[in-house]
């Protein structure tokens, strides 16, 4: 009985250590609304390394939303405050596509559920650890808005040997990177005629292949109440007319 426990035990180490070791996450701040963490694919940074893609995970309560980075009528968007280190010579946020949402008659643009931030890392180069801290500030609303203001940190080891790769984290990243939008050039679109007059936006794009679900968050400032536009296509698809 005690080598069959023994050797249990030893097989129960040899499958928790590998999980262990590819742990590529800070600690998650937790509140009765949200949890967040920052995540890499991972865990660690080679030595010619310039950039790195990282992520703010952050899953939400039932009922409780966060908002773009143009919020719509009401509303704040994240802010990530990197606290100064030498490994980062500098940090983007992204946001990928947002989802419309409604609150007493008002119509925002943001998320929920869970939302991953993807973040482009510009690398320094020297040293034996990429620290990777931001202070965080997070409006999230239901009945009531509520901010959430927090600090994350991740240290990652530079060289090493070989990144062990945490999977599910990179898939989230991956998933999340497809969600951002392209410059308009990139994605083949022309640019965009628009006309504003009596609190009205009209658009009217090209596009080189069809649209096939379009959307529009107009991003003309703080605070500026737009609904959800009339979308109409022509041309098979290419051209695309909205107010």
């Amino acid at each position: 009985m005690r080598t069959h426990l023994s050797l249990l035990l030893f097989l129960l180490t040899l499958v928790i250590a590998p999980l262990q070791a590819i742990a590529a996450s800070s600690e998650s701040y937790v509140s009765e609304r949200i949890s967040a963490k920052l995540i890499t694919a991972h865990d660690s940074v080679d030595p010619s390394q310039q950039t790195l893609t990282a992520g703010l995970h952050v899953k939400l309560a039932e009922g409780w939303k966060t908002y773009w980075r143009s919020p719509g009528e009401v509303g704040l968007p994240p802010e990530l405050n990197w606290t100064s280190d030498s490994s980062v010579a500098s940090a983007e946020i992204q946001f990928s596509a947002p989802e419309r949402f409604e609150a007493f008659g008002i119509e925002n643009f943001g998320y929920e559920g869970a939302v991953t931030f993807p973040i482009n890392v510009t690398l320094s180069p020297g040293g034996d650890t990429v620290r990777l801290k931001a202070d965080v500030f997070l409006l999230v609303c239901e009945l009531l808005c509520v901010p959430e203001e927090f600090s994350l940190e991740l240290d990652l080891p530079v060289g090493g040997g070989a990144a062990q790769l945490d999977t599910v984290a990179a898939q989230n990243l991956a998933s999340a990177s497809a969600q951002v939008p392209l410059d308009a050039s990139t994605a083949g679109i022309g640019p965009a005629v628009a006309h504003l007059s009596d609190n009205v936006l009209t658009l009217s794009i090209t596009a080189e292949t069809p649209f096939k679900t379009p959307d529009i968050f107009p991003e003309l400032g703080d605070n500026l109440p737009f609904g959800k536009p009339d979308i109409r296509l022509g041309d098979g698809g290419t051209e695309l007319w909205a107010a």
